[in-house]
């Protein structure tokens, strides 16, 4: 081989060194992609990892749903707690049953009979967290006498009492009206329960004034709320079930006392939605007398004519024998001012 032959070739060698070493990145793929996969883990940059948030779990105070008690003290208890608490049914002081709440919390017990005699349920639920004690209360009366009846009537704070014990009658009587219970709760509202014979038309007074009427659900039960105007005082609070003849077939009647409410902050208080059978009355107008009062007066002040004191009278007649005498310290339900 020539010396120019071997130039030659050292030249396309050396031609060739240089392009592979500017072309090889873009045959081989190693461009700047690739290299990027390339860095060291050390040296790679991750999304911050976050430790995952325990959600709040609200705190669940046994409650009672289910009590049914027979007059022979047989009891069923139902109700929900904390999903897999232990569920104790406390009589007063003394421990009276079991049970454990399922996945849903959920639970149903069937403890020994009661015996008879008034009793007060509680329920207290465990679990990994504590001990939790229910706000409610059941107070249960089993009768001496096995064909007596039983009262089982649930009570919690600033609430209203429900009668638990469902309507019944025997073979052939049909129920009459009756007033189960009247609460005053903390914020002034008065609440009132009772029973009648299912789908009967009611009529309420309160100190001798129609306030409502009302018709009992197919339970037997109706509630009657009223939301505030009650002032300090004694009231009578009279239920009549009305017949298709627009005569009274029953009547219940029961006296309460109204007393005075301390100012306090608003509470919580929970109340059914008005209903036929659940009767909400937004406000009642009452007239307290005071030394000096006449009804003249007081009719001047709530209907601005002194004249419509026999409105007054009329609803308020039980306890106004004279419209002349009156006293101090006397509640009257007074009628709503009509045009």
């Amino acid at each position: 081989m020539t010396k120019l032959g071997y130039w030659i070739l050292s030249l396309i060698a050396l031609i060739g060194g240089i392009g592979a070493a500017v072309f090889a990145p873009l045959w081989f793929g190693d461009h700047p992609a690739t290299v990027a996969k390339s860095v060291a883990p050390e040296q790679q940059i991750s999304a911050p990892q976050t430790r995952p948030v325990k959600p709040d779990v609200k705190e669940v105070v046994p409650e009672f749903d289910v009590v049914r008690v027979e007059p022979t003290g047989e009891i069923v208890v139902a109700g929900r707690a904390t999903p897999h608490a232990l569920i104790v049914l406390m009589r007063g002081e003394t421990q009276h049953g079991s049970a454990s709440a399922d996945a849903e919390g959920r639970f149903v017990m069937v403890p020994a009979a009661l015996p008879p005699g008034n009793h007060e349920l509680r329920l207290i639920a465990t679990d990994r967290d504590g001990s939790k004690t229910s706000k409610q209360s059941v107070f249960v009366s089993v009768p001496q006498d096995r064909n007596g009846e039983t009262i089982v009537a649930l009570q919690a704070p600033d609430a209203p009492t429900i009668n638990l014990k469902p309507v019944s009658q025997k073979q052939g009587e049909r129920a009459r009206v009756s007033i189960f219970a009247v609460d005053i709760l903390s914020t002034g509202v008065m609440a009132a329960s009772g029973s009648a014979e299912p789908g009967t038309e009611l009529r309420f007074y309160l100190n001798d004034t129609f306030i409502a009427n009302a018709k009992a659900a197919s339970n037997g039960s109706w509630s009657l709320t009223v939301e505030k105007g009650l002032t300090p005082g004694l009231y009578r609070l009279r239920a009549d079930e009305i017949g298709p003849d627009g005569k009274v077939v029953s009547r219940a009647e029961i006296q309460f006392d109204v007393p005075a409410i301390q100012a306090s902050a608003p509470t919580n208080t929970v109340l059914a939605s008005a209903s036929p059978s659940n009767v909400v009355i937004p406000a009642v107008q009452t007239a307290t007398v005071s030394r000096g009062d006449s009804l003249w007066r007081i009719s001047q002040k709530i209907y601005g004519q002194g004249q419509r004191y026999s409105i007054i009278h009329g609803a308020n007649a039980a306890q106004i024998r004279d419209p002349n005498l009156i006293y101090p310290g006397q509640v009257f339900v007074v009628p709503p001012k009509t045009p």
